[in-house]
């Protein structure tokens, strides 16, 4: 993923700024350009010539400062023996929209976020900007939980399903753990009753993979489970994972539960680790 392009929207809470620390390590190992954008909306006058000529005039002060405040937040970065190429955007408008009109412009190999985390025992404050720009689907989405430090990425989980479309996943996966010759370990999560039908679709898959990745540091296990996020979670901490991903459908999945769900043990586990979304569109999903 050399010379990819790394997008980190910023709203200058604490969590956004965990989000760029953790880019800067990533677009470091990648030599990736990192897009810092910023999004501001105001209360607008009823319109009139005058009005106008004030929003206008608002807006471009606005713009002028919110750049100079993300210019001094990448001043630490440029003294680094080692740093990544910035770029800033700052548009007025809501996030969403502005990343949906500007993907071309913008042009990410994937969105890293920050977020709150978990607040009053669920995941209720994760949800909203984080949570709808996955549901975009135009790049991969890495979400850098409050308590989540750069650990390098030496050991990723991936749920799969066997299906086909997981391949771009692992394949993105892959180029993120090769300059580090990280682990990449694929789960797929059965039922006690369905591991004969399971092995026989694993071993397809494995043959599949081999086909098209081509990546010694790749394991797959089958895990009984009951939960899949609890799952997951006693995963990662079994095997001391830095990310946690999948590829979700557009339909009602993993990433609304983990932004839903309440907390259990295995669940804090999300407080500390990346979660990596990927969005698979499906016919006549909404």
């Amino acid at each position: 993923m050399k010379n990819s392009s790394i997008l980190v929207p910023i709203d200058f809470s604490d969590n956004s700024l965990a989000a760029i620390d953790y880019a800067v390590e990533i677009a470091i190992i990648l030599d990736s350009k990192i897009t810092l954008l910023h999004c501001f909306q105001h209360e607008t006058p009823l319109y009139n010539h005058d009005t106008q000529n004030f929003v206008r005039t608002l807006n471009k002060s606005l713009i002028l400062e919110h750049t100079e405040k993300l210019e001094q937040l990448i001043s630490k970065y440029i003294l680094q023996e080692k740093q990544p190429e910035f770029e800033i955007v700052v548009k007025e408008g809501s996030l969403n929209s502005i990343i949906k009109d500007n993907v071309e412009a913008l042009s990410p190999d994937f969105i890293v976020m920050g977020t709150k985390g978990i607040t009053n025992k669920n995941f209720g404050g994760m949800g909203s900007n984080t949570k709808a720009v996955i549901d975009l689907g135009l790049a991969p989405v890495i979400v850098i939980p409050e308590n989540s430090e750069f650990k390098g990425l030496k050991k990723a989980i991936y749920a799969t399903d066997f299906n086909y479309s997981d391949l771009a996943g692992i394949k993105f996966l892959v180029n993120l753990a090769k300059p580090v010759n990280g682990e990449l370990i694929l789960v797929h999560l059965i039922k006690a009753d369905e591991r004969d039908v399971a092995q026989i679709e694993a071993n397809k898959f494995s043959r599949m993979l081999n086909e098209h990745v081509k990546y010694e540091h790749i394991s797959l296990q089958l895990i009984d489970r009951k939960d899949i996020i609890d799952t997951l979670g006693l995963l990662a901490k079994t095997h001391q994972a830095n990310l946690i991903s999948m590829t979700t459908r557009k339909r009602k999945g993993f990433f609304d539960k983990v932004f839903e769900k309440s907390l259990t043990q295995d669940m804090a586990m999300f407080t500390s680790v990346p979660l990596l979304a990927f969005v698979k569109e499906i016919p006549g999903a909404d």
